[in-house]
């Protein structure tokens, strides 16, 4: 079981697709500030600080059970043809989870973030 204390704001980075698994991919999520200055005036903007932020490795949860033939709940075969299940991209609120990335034998669990963000399936029309 995993405990799930605080939830942060990230921005993902970039995605690497995860060998041997279809439709999933690991994750690169920055930690972001986000600095009121008048909450009524100016709701807020992304610090340009949270550059110094280092990166985790990241899991989206939405993509957990997705297969050859289901993504999503989507069956594949329902994928229109020039189209197809794309990496999560932009600002998610995450909770931080000690997580083993490495498939080495013996591995050691590291600091990660486990995060749920619907893929989209985009693709061009003929």
């Amino acid at each position: 079981m995993i405990s799930l204390g605080q939830v942060h704001i990230g921005r993902i980075d970039s995605a690497t697709a995860i060998t041997g698994t279809d439709n999933r991919w690991i994750y690169s999520i920055r930690p972001i500030q986000v600095q009121p200055t008048n909450i009524y005036s100016d709701p807020g903007e992304i610090t340009s600080s949270s550059s110094h932020l280092a990166a985790l490795p990241g899991l989206n949860l939405a993509e957990m059970e997705n297969t050859s033939s289901v993504t999503r709940g989507y069956a594949s075969t329902n994928i229109p043809s020039g189209f197809s299940v794309e990496e999560a991209e932009g600002m998610v609120i995450y909770f931080p989870a000690f997580m083993i990335f490495d498939t080495a034998a013996n591995a050691n669990p590291e600091m990660g973030c486990l995060f749920f963000s619907i893929n989209a399936i985009d693709g061009g029309c003929e």
